[in-house]
């Protein structure tokens, strides 16, 4: 598996040629999805090679009850690359990890909703592969 962003050097890019699911990590917001289109193109480029290569855009920093949010979970669906169910919202706990050199696991139950998010995360992948 390998994640791609928007700012993925080109000659990373060709490490999807070897993985059998490419992740693209995506913020709910017209900008990102309009900047994701490179990235877009570029799977579906090497798509025509690697034909084993499936892609999902995650949406990160995902808020469900907000507008911004709610619109892109409209659109998305016809991006050209399959959105995945879960997603990880927005979520304090994932800008104070790297602070403490820790992961959501560590910082118990005031993590669990951020924890849940991983794990819905994780298996929706998990299932793919």
């Amino acid at each position: 598996m390998i994640v791609l962003q928007q700012q993925t050097p080109p000659f990373l890019k060709v490490l999807c040629w070897l993985p059998p699911l490419a992740l693209v990590p995506l913020l709910p917001s017209p900008l990102d999805i309009w900047a994701a289109v490179g990235i877009r193109e570029t799977i579906h480029n090497i798509s025509d090679i690697n034909e084993a290569l499936e892609s999902r855009l995650v949406l990160n920093e995902c808020q469900p009850n907000r507008t911004l949010s709610q619109k892109a979970l409209e659109i998305l669906p016809e991006f050209g690359i399959k959105l995945l169910s879960s997603y990880i919202g927005r979520r304090e706990v994932f800008r104070q990890t790297p602070s403490f050199g820790q992961t959501v696991y560590q910082f118990g139950k005031t993590a669990q909703p951020a924890i849940d998010d991983i794990e819905k995360l994780t298996n929706e992948i998990l299932e793919i592969l």
